[in-house]
């Protein structure tokens, strides 16, 4: 492999800031802990000066091996002085001591004190040669057959294999979990084919960012800018990128125009490379109204399923039964008298096969939920109750008095083959005859078109949800393209109920949606402004809430019932300022407290975080019932509650869960004192903090307060500006989605020269 600057090095990157590393050099003692999935490993090493303990990367040590490591020496809170090592590298071991005693290390899985002793006795010093080049030889040692020496001579260049692919992959200083799971995709052959196309490392599997793949492609490499493989590289991260802003697809026009600038290449070899790209399947052009759109192949057919399956569902007859006379008889049972809006409502849900309820705050969109299901019972149909989010699955749960649980975890969805598998599927469908999802407006389309394959044909779907919150964080537009395609039976509530119209949070939610400014401080009521005119005093001033002034005035605990949330991830009040901060006034440093740091960022126990990508395969304990399932989802939020460095992991809480949290997923992990508006969707809190200032650009809009507003369930607390407010209020833009649901939709119904009853 080339020598020089890494993938990170290219940069002039160094994430730590820190010094020019140290050099350890010693025999291993002892190797305390490995992690075979991660190469990762803690071991005793007796050094010129003593014995050390040395945590890092690599494969096959053993013990009586001579190691090189790179570093710097750390304190741990419960383990006491150790040497954090970037790199360590196996000195081969050299006469027959060295040998005898790396071979009854444990270096090769079946050797042990007395196969060493003779081996050794055999072949003297070269018994390692014998060992990696001529295996066969080794049956001349008494106890070892030909099919045994032939096994541990594959056992002995599989750990040669890899140590010398991680040695080969540690110069491009790529994370260790990457390096490994080349080695497992690639075998001995890893550098090579990263050598040959270091784009590979793009795929999804890997999680390297195209922009440093690139760099490092190019200036170590010296791959040609020209490169189909580069150039359908870029192309696949544009639109891999844009999921992220909620585009299923990109105008093709647009596409080239963006590639040809971000690639510095013609716009000939970018339609070259899409041709090539369609013919692979991974992508697909399709019309979609006036503009010719490029889809990943996943995302055109997930959207496509979705509007096949909801037009099935649509079009097929209901039993009949007399639906007002029993939403009557639900009134009498209750005692209650439901709204003409909410009858309208519960009696459509009853009557078509897809139906969509919308409404905002107070518009009594619970108290129809809980009629829907006295319905649903009354005419012995099996309903199940789903969310995107656990936290809006247990609020679900919680007002509608009947079980509800995530998406994810109705699905049954893990890990298969490194993809995601549902366990309910079209081969074996969910039993029941109703699903109601709440939080619509969450929905992405990859999980919309799993939970549609899971439903029975004969099945009825109900969509709860507030078309004027922010869309999805994923990709998608559910909610608005279903409701803009006219296609389906659907009720908005509208009228605040008389319980409702007291509370502030209540009544400007629905100012704000009609773009009138807000009310605040107003006494005994919940809605306030707390003035900063300064954008850098906001985290001092939200850690002196959150820690002090908020709990004392509401008996509220800082951690568990508020939450600071924030329109951007940058600036003075963006969630990482906002987090440091709120980290050192919650949970500062204690000798008790033990601590990881990664790639930047500070762990440490007590710690309030959130799971930020979905992760199917984690292994999950459900805390009342011991049951072991699986799977950590974005957005889910926890607390750590121990962190082992010797075990490579952290435990954490999630709700009813608990997950061992291993530090190869700490990527996936951000602390969540503070998070964005569109982290935040699909919860609740009782109190929210929300960063109220001006000079955040397009982020200031009208559905974004709107949904920071309603996101408060006891008392909003806005920090900052009130022009602020009253700029977002009046800013009614919302940044165009790239989706086709509702042409997919239109599309089907033209063809066939129906239309949905």
């Amino acid at each position: 492999m080339p020598s020089g600057a890494g993938f990170f090095g290219v940069f002039g990157l160094n994430l730590e800031q820190q010094a020019a590393p140290l050099q350890l050099e010693g025999v291993v003692n002892k190797i305390i802990y490995r992690n075979e999935e991660s190469a990762y490993l803690v071991m005793a090493v007796e050094t010129a000066e003593g014995e050390e303990v040395v945590v890092g990367y690599s494969a096959g040590i053993a013990v009586g091996e001579s190691i090189q490591a790179q570093g710097s020496y750390t304190t741990h809170a419960s383990y006491g002085r150790q040497f954090a090592a970037a790199s360590i590298t196996s000195i081969p071991p050299s006469g027959e001591a060295a040998v005898r005693a790396y071979l009854a290390g444990g270096a090769v899985k079946g050797i042990g004190q007395v196969l060493a002793d003779r081996i050794v006795e055999r072949f003297g010093g070269e018994a390692l040669e014998i060992l990696a080049q001529q295996p066969a030889r080794l049956a001349e040692v008494r106890g070892i057959t030909p099919a045994k020496a032939a096994q541990l001579g594959r056992r002995f260049e599989q750990v040669s294999g890899m140590r010398r692919v991680l040695a080969e992959l540690d110069g491009l200083a790529l994370p260790p979990y990457v390096a490994v799971k080349l080695f497992k995709r690639y075998g001995t052959q890893a550098a090579e084919a990263v050598a040959a196309n270091p784009y590979l490392l793009c795929a999804d599997e890997y999680e390297m960012h195209f922009e440093l793949v690139d760099a490092a492609a190019l200036e170590r490499f010296h791959i040609d800018p020209q490169s189909p493989h580069r150039v359908m590289a870029g192309i696949l991260y544009i639109l891999h990128h844009n999921l992220g802003n909620g585009h299923t697809f990109l105008p093709l026009e647009a596409l080239v125009e963006r590639a040809c600038d971000f690639l510095e290449v013609g716009d000939d070899l970018v339609l070259h490379s899409v041709d090539r790209l369609q013919e692979a399947g991974e992508v697909v052009e399709w019309p979609v109204a006036n503009l010719d759109g490029l889809f990943l192949a996943r995302f055109h057919g997930a959207e496509a399923t979705i509007a096949d399956r909801l037009l099935s569902m649509a079009t097929q007859r209901r039993a009949a039964q007399n639906v007002p006379a029993l939403v009557e008889k639900i009134e009498q049972d209750l005692g209650i008298r439901y709204a003409e809006a909410q009858r309208r409502a519960i009696s459509g849900c009853a009557e078509n096969g897809v139906f969509i309820l919308t409404g905002g705050p107070g518009t009594g969109k619970t108290t129809a939920l809980r009629g829907i299901l006295q319905l649903f019972e009354k005419m012995a149909l099996e309903t199940l109750l789903a969310a995107p989010t656990g936290r809006a699955a247990k609020r679900m749960s919680e007002l509608s008095g009947a079980p509800a649980s995530t998406i994810h975890r109705m699905l049954g969805i893990s890990l298969r083959g490194g993809q995601p598998h549902c366990k309910f599927n079209e081969d074996n469908p969910l039993a029941a005859d109703v699903v109601i999802v709440d939080e619509a407006s969450m929905l992405e389309v990859t999980l919309f078109e799993a939970l549609l394959r899971a439903m029975k044909p004969s099945a009825r779907l109900i969509l709860v949800g507030d078309a004027n919150q922010l869309p999805p964080v994923g990709a998608g537009n559910i909610l608005r393209d279903l409701l803009g395609s006219d296609l389906f039976a659907s009720a908005t509530l509208t009228e605040i109920f008389r319980q409702s119209r007291d509370s502030l949070i209540v009544v400007n939610a629905h100012q704000i949606n009609h773009g009138e400014y807000p009310t605040f401080n107003a006494r005994d009521n919940d809605f306030f402004l707390v003035k900063c005119a300064d954008r850098g005093q906001a985290p001092a001033m939200a850690a002196e809430l959150v820690g002090s002034r908020l709990p004392r005035a509401y008996g509220l605990d800082p951690l568990d019932d508020i939450q600071v949330i924030t329109p951007t991830r940058k600036t003075e009040a963006g969630t990482a300022a906002l987090n440091a901060a709120l980290q050192k006034a919650l949970n500062p440093p204690a000798p008790n407290k033990a601590e990881h740091r990664f790639m930047g960022s500070l762990f440490r126990v007590g710690d309030k975080v959130m799971q930020v990508r979905n992760n199917y395969e984690l292994p999950v304990v459900l805390v009342e019932t011991g049951e072991l399932t699986a799977g950590l989802f974005n957005g889910d939020m926890g607390r750590i509650v121990d962190i082992d460095e010797l075990n490579d992991s952290m435990t954490i809480r999630f709700e009813d869960r608990q997950v061992e949290y291993p530090f190869d997923c700490l990527h996936q992990l951000e602390l969540a004192y503070a998070v964005t508006v569109h982290k935040s969707q699909g919860n609740e809190y009782p109190l929210v903090v929300f960063m109220a200032f001006q000079g955040m650009g397009r982020l200031q809009t009208r559905n974004l307060l709107y949904t920071a507003v309603t996101r408060a369930r006891r008392i909003f607390v806005a920090l900052g500006e009130e022009a602020a407010l009253c700029q977002m209020t009046d800013n009614s833009r919302e940044d165009r989605r790239f989706s086709a649901l509702k042409y997919f939709l239109l599309e089907r119904v033209r063809r066939a020269g129906t239309e949905v009853e």
